[in-house]
């Protein structure tokens, strides 16, 4: 079971977004990924709420990407 912790230093957007990522493998040897945002934005506007659903869809959608062009590059590698 492993975490990994981060946290927006930039302030441009939000009055704080931290969270993590904890990653579990589960008893069928799959990998369970749970993620944890706490976020507040420093702008008020009518739209926001949906601006940061797609947001958040469209990280996690990278997320995924990311995590299987990663699994890919691992099961490409030979072992000895």
């Amino acid at each position: 079971y492993q975490t990994i912790l981060f946290e927006d230093i930039g302030h441009q957007d939000f009055e704080f977004y931290k969270g993590s990522w904890e990653l579990r493998p589960d008893p069928n040897g799959e990998l369970k990924i749970s993620y944890s945002l706490t976020a507040q934005q420093n702008f008020d506007e009518p739209f926001a709420g949906n601006h940061m659903k797609n947001g958040i869809t469209n990280l996690l959608e990278s997320v995924r990407i990311e995590i299987l062009r990663r699994q890919a590059l691992v099961t490409a590698i030979p072992s000895n």
